[in-house]
């Protein structure tokens, strides 16, 4: 992994251990990516909206995947 993008995965994986638990896979919440990025001190808003995107794009991408792999153990339908 590019060293750049070593911190926007480690926000991605904190975060994802906040996902609202409900039966089907939640999107990481905007209040919590957020949060997350007070505690990180992270102050620049360039730099925030750079996570907001990325960590928003992971988000996007994990919960295609995980769609697919409920899917795939419902079976036909």
């Amino acid at each position: 992994m590019a060293p750049w993008a070593e911190r926007f995965w480690t926000a991605f994986l904190e975060l994802s251990r906040e996902r609202p638990r409900a039966a089907a896979p939640q999107p990481i919440a905007l209040g919590a990516l957020r949060a997350w990025l007070d505690e990180e001190e992270i102050r620049d808003p360039v730099l925030r909206g750079e996570f907001r995107e990325i960590v928003t794009l992971l988000d996007a991408a994990w919960l295609e995947r995980a769609g697919r792999a409920a899917d795939d153990r419902e079976g036909p339908g």
